[in-house]
């Protein structure tokens, strides 16, 4: 089965998003047609500009940005939340 990203991109403190990705990963698990996986940045709570690297060549050495890299890896679409 094909698996659905639906990230919540916005870390802020009073974000409407965690409520509505909530919503639409129900409506995605109801639907059956994909695997539906919650991504939240403010929870994943990524390093911004802390790879020496440049992303497209993959060479991760932080453990949060090797981890978040696995989970885009492993999924087929996204959905973007704000």
């Amino acid at each position: 089965m094909a698996k659905l990203g639906v990230v919540v991109s916005s870390v802020r403190e009073q974000r409407a998003g965690s409520a509505i990705a909530d919503w639409f990963f129900g409506v995605c698990q109801a639907e059956r047609s994909f695997e539906p996986v919650l991504l939240d940045l403010k929870t994943i709570n990524l390093p911004m500009l802390s790879e020496p690297e440049h992303p497209r060549l993959k060479k991760y050495s932080q453990p949060a940005v090797l981890a978040w890299s696995a989970q885009v890896e492993a999924m087929d679409a996204f959905a973007f939340v704000t």
